[in-house]
């Protein structure tokens, strides 16, 4: 067994470079291929019916290693999974948009004229009434079923932006 300052004198003898950037991107960087391939693939399913497959949970493989390294919390480490799914998820998530005839990156340009402080924190009622009515607006949402649609989509967003400052 390693000794805190054996793991940490490990850990700064490793090259900046391969280091996790900051500590919210450390189970994506260490998942391989496959397990972030089947993650990946998750967005269009979570376009499509508002949830996860239940078996994308134990794909984060380097969860429990993340966990001890950086101290987390187990709710710390719930956040860091589920910001994980969302960064790989994303570009299923637009191509089931496109699919579907949405354009994500108007939608995304929407999300992101609002105010860095809305997006760097859980949307509120209020974040969430400012996007539909921009998106009406440019005519992205047509139905009640795109309005949906457009809330999985923030929701992948603002996990994304949100998630980082919430671990700290």
């Amino acid at each position: 067994m390693l000794s805190t300052f054996s793991a940490l004198s490990l850990l700064l003898a490793i090259p900046a470079e391969s280091k996790p950037r900051q500590s919210v991107d450390c189970i994506l960087e260490g998942l391989d291929s496959a397990n972030s391939a089947q993650i990946a693939a998750e967005g269009a399913i979570f376009i499509e019916t508002g949830n996860f497959s239940a078996g994308v949970g134990p794909l984060l493989t380097t969860a429990p290693a993340c966990m001890a390294l950086y101290h987390w919390s187990a709710a710390q480490t719930q956040l860091a999974g589920r910001y994980t799914i969302a960064k790989l998820a994303l570009p299923s998530a637009e191509a089931e948009l496109r699919r579907k005839g949405i354009n994500p990156e108007k939608l995304k340009a929407i999300y992101l004229s609002l105010p860095t402080a809305n997006r760097s924190r859980i949307f509120t009622r209020s974040d969430a009434a400012i996007m539909v009515s921009k998106s009406q607006a440019a005519g992205l949402v047509r139905s009640d079923s795109e309005l949906s649609i457009l809330g999985r989509y923030v929701g992948l967003l603002n996990m994304i932006d949100a998630i980082p400052t919430m671990i700290g």
